[in-house]
């Protein structure tokens, strides 16, 4: 998208997360999210793209946006892979908005997830 081009700090990590490092000393941050519906990993609140934002957060927070309809599978902080619990890597679900399709091994998720929501599903 050629108005994502001035933003040269933020990037996508995969096609559903968009991330937007602080990187000013007064926690200043510009970003654009590209057409759709975000949310805000960290206050859950949706945002519909395009859009310019201007926000100020802490410097020890880091904005990430994620797209509606998708999912993230999160596990246990460990300090290196051979730490991983093989037999259960995914204690949380999170999913944002209604989800484009159904999570392998988890259908009942796909079916309990809520338009215009951010839902931490824990599975362990």
């Amino acid at each position: 998208e050629p108005a994502c081009w001035g933003f040269e700090e933020q990037y996508m990590l995969g096609n559903a997360l968009l991330v937007a490092p602080v990187i000013r000393p007064d926690g200043q941050v510009k970003l654009y999210l590209p057409a759709g519906v975000w949310y805000d990993l960290w206050s859950g609140e949706h945002l519909e793209g395009p859009a310019f934002i201007d926000k100020q957060v802490p410097l020890e927070d880091i904005p990430v946006y994620a797209r509606e309809g998708t999912w993230l599978p999160l596990g246990k902080a460990v300090q290196h892979t051979g730490q991983i619990d093989t037999g259960k890597p995914v204690e949380e679900i999170w999913t944002f908005g209604r989800l484009n399709q159904e999570i392998p091994g988890y259908p009942e998720i796909h079916h309990n997830s809520k338009p215009g929501e951010l839902v931490k599903h824990c599975v362990i």
